[in-house]
């Protein structure tokens, strides 16, 4: 099976997600009021690549990871514990919304398996 070189793949990656949109998203949600510990970018995509596919997925190594790819010195728990409310869980259903109406819809094999029950 081809496997896209890791610059193509980071490429998609950047152009499905655009930092910009990430941050204005957030800004338009009121979760962002001051940006000094917290990005968004950096805990979109450490949520939803670096941290899913990790094996240590508890909250510390979670928030670890999360002050790596952010470049900040250091984030008490606590803290990083207040970014997870509803606001933050309604931003991230709504860019995963947006990316399921932009996929490919001729892709058969996902026909059906992406609606949202309820």
């Amino acid at each position: 099976m081809y496997s896209p070189p890791d610059s193509v793949v980071v490429d998609r990656i950047q152009r499905a997600f655009p930092s910009d949109e990430l941050r204005e998203r957030a800004r338009a949600t009121n979760l962002v009021e001051r940006e000094r510990k917290f990005d968004i970018v950096a805990l979109f995509y450490t949520l939803t690549f670096g941290f899913a596919a990790g094996t240590d997925r508890s909250l510390q190594a979670f928030l670890e990871r999360y002050v790596e790819m952010a470049d900040c010195d250091k984030l008490s728990y606590a803290a990083f514990h207040d970014w997870f409310e509803p606001g933050f869980v309604a931003l991230l259903r709504e860019i995963l919304d947006d990316a399921i109406e932009n996929l490919d819809t001729g892709r058969a094999e996902l026909n059906g398996r992406l609606e949202r029950s309820g």
